[in-house]
């Protein structure tokens, strides 16, 4: 039978004599038994013991990939809300209703009280009837816009909000309160009365 590049040529086994020569050295050499044995098995060479190889990092291109989108979505979205912010400051929204004197929006020049404030559902001030009104932060249950549950519609509107005046105990009208009122929820933001401002 010929060599061929795929067969190894067989070893020639140890006799028996030799193979116990050989355990002989192993159990009487006076060093551990257990590295011995494991050096004898290993031809000679020494196992690396206590040094694991370590396993080189690899990314993943498509990991990367997904990082720099990661990454772009933040920044888009940080621009989006800055550009938005920057755009509801600057604008001032006029009322439909009776008349175009109601307004309301995010800064108001000259007015300290009402540009400290921030919110991103409502405006932080309400011109109306010539005096200013600033977010309370606090809001109110609206279960009908009636006398008597303590609400009167003024007939302004912006989109599906609505701009309310509200009776004290006595069933006074309060010119110092407003409220406004969106009927998909059932709660109104209130506004006060900020006579520097006015």
């Amino acid at each position: 039978m010929s060599d061929s590049p795929l067969t190894e040529p067989p070893t020639e086994r140890l006799s028996i004599s030799e193979r116990a020569a050989k355990r002989d050295r192993i159990v009487n050499s006076g060093r551990d038994r257990y590295g011995s044995l494991l050096r004898t098995l290993q031809a000679g060479q020494e196992l690396p013991i206590g040094t694991a190889k370590r396993d080189r990092l690899v990314w993943n291109p498509i990991f990367g990939k997904l990082i720099v989108a990661v990454i772009a979505v933040v920044v888009a979205w940080l621009v989006l809300r800055a550009g938005v912010t920057i755009w509801r400051d600057n604008t001032t929204d006029t009322w439909s209703g009776p008349d175009r004197a109601v307004q309301s929006g995010q800064r108001l020049d000259g007015c300290q009280p009402v540009n400290i404030l921030h919110d991103d559902g409502f405006p932080t001030w309400i011109r109306f009837q010539g005096a200013i009104f600033a977010l309370a932060n606090a809001r109110r249950p609206v279960a009908a816009v009636t006398a008597e549950n303590g609400y009167q519609a003024t007939g302004y509107e912006n989109d599906s909000r609505q701009l309310l005046r509200m009776f004290d105990t006595d069933g006074v009208l309060q010119d110092d309160v407003l409220l406004v009122y969106d009927p998909r929820a059932s709660t109104g933001e209130m506004y006060r009365l900020v006579p520097e401002c006015s």
